[in-house]
């Protein structure tokens, strides 16, 4: 798995200094943040859409139509 931070193979995100994970945490945890909403709100809406699917209190949605909201958010 390559390193988050510079994206080389041989390289993982403990070997960068701190000042250069703090600056990549900077820009990228508020697009995380926005992403996460983005798939949060999506899965309400499945919520809302399975409603009367809830069995035993559990809520069971297809994962053909997880996949298809996770990949039309991103």
């Amino acid at each position: 798995m390559a390193c988050e931070i510079c994206g080389r193979n041989n390289c993982c995100r403990s070997f960068h200094s701190l000042e250069e994970q703090q600056r990549f945490d900077d820009i990228i945890n508020p697009y995380k943040d926005h992403i996460q909403g983005e798939i949060n709100y999506e899965l309400k809406r499945l919520d809302r859409y399975y409603k009367e699917d809830i069995e035993d209190g559990e809520l069971y949605v297809k994962l053909s139509d997880v996949e298809s909201m996770v990949s039309d958010v991103l």
